[in-house]
């Protein structure tokens, strides 16, 4: 493997000189979560592996989510990835449940390569909000939009009846 050398006084005179071949390693990326804002679905992100000096290998991934309130979102572990020329992939999945707290939660990726070495560049995070969609209707009572979309057609369809009725 490459060992680097410093010589200088001052960091703008500082050199490298670098002998042997350099250490093969990779960085990843995470682009954004989408969609950013999920009621109970799930929104993805491509996790991208760039390899540097000649890296090849497995990378595997864990995935965490934080932030406030609880229920959190979850996400799964995303599935390896194999770099075998210059680059790999993977897709990160994060869902939310009915019970998920609305809010804004931090979705970081972690990977470590076949010999637990972490990519150069560290974790990488996104963020995803959870946003129950809500209707307030009489005396602050919630119900879901869906309830009420039901419920006006009952109601239309009552008022077709009732002036098919009198008619």
């Amino acid at each position: 493997m490459g060992k680097c050398t410093t010589e200088g006084l001052h960091p703008e005179e500082l050199a490298c000189e670098c002998q042997g071949s350099p250490t093969p390693s990779y960085n990843i990326t995470l682009s954004p979560l989408s969609p950013t804002y999920i009621d109970t679905d799930v929104a993805t992100s491509t996790i991208t592996v760039i390899a540097f000096n000649g890296f090849t290998g497995k990378v595997d991934f864990s995935c965490t989510v934080s932030g406030v309130p609880h229920p959190a979102p979850s996400c799964a572990n995303p599935a390896s990835a194999t770099v075998t020329n210059g680059s790999a992939t993977s897709l990160l999945r994060v869902s939310a449940s009915t019970s998920a707290a609305e809010g804004t939660y931090t979705v970081t990726v972690n990977a470590v390569d076949g010999h637990g070495r972490p990519p150069d560049n560290g974790s990488q995070s996104s963020t995803v909000s959870v946003s129950h969609v809500r209707w307030i209707l009489m005396g602050g009572g919630r119900i879901s939009l869906l309830t009420f979309v039901a419920l006006l057609a009952l109601w239309s369809v009552r008022l077709l009846w009732r002036d098919k009725r009198d008619a």
